[in-house]
């Protein structure tokens, strides 16, 4: 069991958890940018991979034409036409993956951390403020 002091802590243990805290402080300060970094750095990655799948749509949708064409000639080439039909088909699935990775990205990344990083950086200057007035408070007493 743990036992518990009544009134003011040793120096040296104020001194301790004085400087522990204001370590986390300067921690939380320094990764602040790399929050900004990680923003911008996801912002143009959406950027481009909306450019890959509206790309990448075109693509498929060229392909699909030519196979199609290919489906409706007569000999050898029908047999191409449907086998380029399945491929197209299935990478429209990739589509799908890459257009939900963008909308996942924006919506669970992106858009959360920005609104809530204004509200970080405030919240750590703060704290940094009210630590050091107690520990003047503190020294004082």
């Amino acid at each position: 069991m743990a036992s518990f002091k009544t009134g003011w802590m040793d120096p040296e243990e104020t001194n301790y958890l004085s400087g522990l805290f204001q370590q986390i402080v300067e921690d939380c300060k320094t990764e602040l940018p790399l929050f900004d970094e990680l923003i911008s750095k996801s912002v143009k990655l959406q950027t481009q991979l909306v450019s890959t799948v509206t790309f990448f749509g075109s693509f498929l949708d060229t392909a699909q034409k030519l196979a199609d064409c290919a489906v409706d000639s007569k000999g050898c080439s029908s047999d191409i036409g449907n086998c380029l039909e399945r491929i197209v088909s299935r990478h429209r699935v990739m589509e799908v993956h890459m257009k939900t990775l963008t909308s996942s990205l924006a919506d669970c990344l992106t858009v959360p951390v920005q609104t809530k990083l204004e509200n970080w950086r405030k919240k750590v200057v703060q704290l940094d403020r009210e630590h050091s007035k107690q520990v003047k408070k503190m020294r004082t007493v």
